[in-house]
């Protein structure tokens, strides 16, 4: 029990938000209870638990590069990964030995981005490289994928750009671990001519996912074969039984000294543990090896162990070492299956087509609630075609790729063609996967999980694994259907949510009514040729259920407005379309123009700009949009410059609660003469953290501060959420604060004091004091 209760106070010190840390400093006094002998002294166990994980925090919080350094700095490390490319772009681990002019902690790893295609690195070299560096840093939106808490389960400090491609240096070339990861994953591409076959054998032997697609990821998640596909505890397992029964079979034909057990265990051990390093020791694979390690000691001890206590022991041993473990999905799910799959077998005697029957069904539902957690869906056609899927790979796939990938070592023919037949069954298998999404098969979409839904899918599982004839047992059904059914819409008429997404330096905005869904930009195209609303936009509305955009607005076709249109008409049905300059990937778009009314709701939009359809070009033509209700007024500005924002001033009779700070805070916008006719209470900054344009402008936030508006930057807060509610708006405040934890960036918000020189960096202004606003904007 002391165990588990360490175990929580580990992962409750990872996982809590800082607004509620306040309690890991009260348990910490806790420590001095567990010389009290009752069940009260187990709180103290949490502490030692919260302690452990504070310190490892700490230490990694210590490596991070102390500043956004623009200069850049030499290091010299050695390539810990696989490099992926696109387009003209390059990234990679990189573990570094030393660094110029260090004055903090090495980090761990760095994630390095290479904007050059002349520079080509490989796995296992030691390069000498010259480095921007700066610190972990994601987008931080309601929904999407959270590149910050990647980075931390990765143990990477720092994030960099090369700056100069002809002062990079290769010192030795490859070798180590990665270098024969790389080696193995080339010849299996040798030797494989279906490119899905191929792409998929390359990530079953050694993890390389490289060669993924977008399509090869929507039919796992269609199909629920995911699992298949990632190196964890299904596939150490089988490697760990062949090696036991290879173990059994040279004892007896050897005749060799010493108990037959311990030669078995001792070859299944080492041939799961090759396999893990060809993984390159992901955490699932460390896990099953952990778990493996622990029980073939209690075999050869002699002491009988239980399963559900081995799995606590090893998920304790994981995350005391390595706490960042708590924010891997993977590692979620890994420990959970296991435990439910303990729990599944217990005190059960089944023949093989009802054990898998009975996992398949235990499983898809004790981890339903995980997966709409982590993924915000889950699929029907997991239990059907795993039923099927799941013999073939653990008696025929696995066991064939790896001894094929061995043989072609020993004998290259032999190799050759059991891992081209391999690959030929799984393009065939990898076709049929994109035959059911071309149906139109589809995962099943969860609502946004609450709190209340989440502890009542909890309710749901533990009352489905209860004995049959338990009262009560029927009820797991309804709850579990919560996780499909989405709630009646909570907006009334009249209101609106107005949600400011981080896109970095871009703009992109969702105003959701009661019915009605209006999306105003994008955000940016990347020169890599993604875009950030694959990340942020299209998540946020798949996961809030909405399926059709009623109402998109792209103020102008500039990159940082536009971004992933393409992609976003493709997976929604857009009804009107209004755009400030022509794009192609719109033709039936209107122009927008000024006058231009309409409703929803009972919520009114009015164009302020420009005065007429495609009456400029650029900045200029941007559509500026007026939203409210009762009173209080939005207003959306594009990229405006002074000469339109004085256009529209003078044509204002209103003011608005919340401006959006044209073209992102620069120099050329939000002049005074605006800012007096709007009169701002809220101003919301949608500019990238630390851009290359110094957005937003001192000066403007000068002028900003000294209209008496409350500054809210996307860049520092994340994603900007107000409710228009009974004729209020009503600020929501950023994200960031609302669910930042110790290894997330911080806000690094500064203070203004009376008498100092006020010096603007990113979150330090919100409001000023009365006497320094006397002093700054001398009135």
């Amino acid at each position: 029990m002391r165990a588990v209760f360490i175990l929580c106070g580990l992962l409750l010190a990872v996982l809590i938000p800082l607004r509620f840390g306040g309690l890991l400093l009260i348990l910490c006094c806790m420590i001095p209870m567990i010389v009290v002998r009752h069940w009260a002294g187990l709180i103290g166990y949490l502490g030692v638990g919260v302690v452990i994980a504070l310190i490892w925090q700490g230490d990694a919080l210590s490596r991070w590069p102390p500043i956004e350094r623009a200069e850049p700095i030499l290091v010299t490390g050695t390539v810990v990964d696989l490099p992926s490319r696109q387009s003209d772009q390059q990234r990679f681990l990189f573990r570094p030995e030393s660094m110029q002019g260090l004055d903090w902690r090495l980090p761990r790893r760095i994630r390095v981005s290479v904007y050059d295609d002349q520079l080509r690195v490989k796995a296992g070299e030691k390069w000498q490289l010259p480095l921007k560096l700066r610190r972990p840093r994601g987008f931080m939106n309601p929904i999407g994928f959270d590149y910050e808490q990647w980075l931390a389960a990765g143990k990477i400090d720092a994030t960099a750009v090369l700056s100069a491609t002809n002062q990079a240096v290769r010192l030795a070339p490859a070798q180590g671990l990665s270098a024969w990861r790389s080696i193995v994953s080339s010849q299996i591409a040798q030797q494989v001519s279906y490119p899905a076959g191929r792409a998929l054998l390359q990530g079953l032997v050694t993890g390389d996912r490289r060669g993924f697609t977008d399509h090869t990821w929507e039919i796992l998640r269609t199909t629920g074969t995911g699992h298949l596909l990632a190196i964890s505890g299904l596939h150490i397992g089988l490697m760990a039984a062949f090696g036991y029964g290879l173990g059994r079979l040279g004892w007896r034909w050897a005749r060799l000294p010493g108990d037959r057990r311990a030669w078995s265990l001792g070859v299944g051990a080492a041939l799961a543990c090759g396999y893990a390093a060809l993984a390159g020791f992901s955490v699932p694979t460390v896990r099953a090896l952990t778990m493996l390690s622990l029980g073939s000691l209690a075999i050869l001890s002699r002491r009988r162990l239980r399963g559900i206590r081995l799995l606590i022991m090893a998920a304790l041993g994981l995350v005391a070492i390595e706490p960042s473990t708590a924010l891997m999905p993977g590692a979620w799910l890994s420990f959970v299956a296991v435990g439910l799959i303990l729990l599944l077998i217990r005190g059960r005697k089944l023949g093989a087509m009802q054990a898998l029957w009975l996992l398949q069904i235990g499983l898809f539902v004790g981890l339903a609630p995980l997966t709409a957690l982590f993924f915000g869906s889950f699929s029907p056609l997991a239990i059907p075609i795993n039923l099927l899927v799941l013999p073939l790979f653990s008696l025929l796939v696995v066991p064939g790729a790896l001894i094929s990938t061995g043989l072609l070592w020993i004998y290259e023919p032999a190799g050759a063609l059991g891992l081209s037949m391999l690959g030929f069954l799984l393009e065939k298998l990898y076709q049929a996967g994109g035959w059911l999404v071309d149906l139109g098969a589809t995962p099943i979409p969860v609502s946004h999980m609450s709190v209340v839904v989440g502890l009542l899918s909890l309710v749901a599982v533990a009352l489905f694994f209860l004995p049959k004839g338990t009262p009560m047992r029927g009820l797991s059904v309804v709850f579990l259907l919560l996780l499909v059914l989405r709630p009646s819409p909570n907006i009334q008429s009249g209101n609106a949510t107005i949600t400011w997404l981080e896109v970095g330096q871009g703009n992109a905005a969702v105003i959701q009514t009661r019915a009605h869904t209006v999306v105003i930009d994008t955000g940016p195209v990347w020169r890599s040729g993604g875009h950030a609303a694959a990340f942020t936009l299209i998540p946020y509305l798949k996961e809030r259920g909405i399926k059709r955009i009623d109402t998109l607005i792209i103020t102008h076709a500039d990159a940082d407005h536009r971004g992933g249109i393409s992609d976003l008409a493709a997976t929604f049905d857009i009804g009107q379309a209004w755009v400030g300059e022509p794009i192609a990937a719109l033709p039936k778009a209107q122009p927008c123009e000024a006058g231009e009314q309409w409703v929803h709701d009972g919520v009114m939009f009015e164009f302020l700009a420009p005065p007429s359809p495609f009456a400029a070009a650029g900045n200029a033509a941007s559509c500026v949009t007026s939203v409210g209700s009762g009173g209080e007024q939005v207003l959306f500005t594009g990229d405006i410059a002074d000469i339109e924002e004085y256009s529209i001033a003078m044509r204002l009779n209103s003011h608005f609660a919340v401006v959006e700070a044209p073209h992102h805070g620069s120099q050329s916008s939000s002049g005074s003469v605006f800012l007096q006719k709007t009169a701002p209470h809220h101003v919301v900054i949608s500019a990238g953290y630390h851009n290359g344009y110094s957005m937003p402008n001192t000066q403007v936030v000068e002028r900003l501060l000294c209209a008496g508006a409350v500054i809210h930057d996307t860049g520092l807060d994340g994603a900007v959420v107000f409710h228009l509610k009974n004729q209020q708006l009503i600020p929501a405040g950023g994200e960031r604060a609302r669910r930042s934890r110790i290894l997330n960036a911080p806000q690094q918000v500064g203070r203004f004091r009376d008498g100092q020189e006020i010096l603007y960096h990113r979150g330090s202004t919100r409001f000023l004091s009365a006497r320094t606003h006397q002093r700054l904007c001398k009135m």
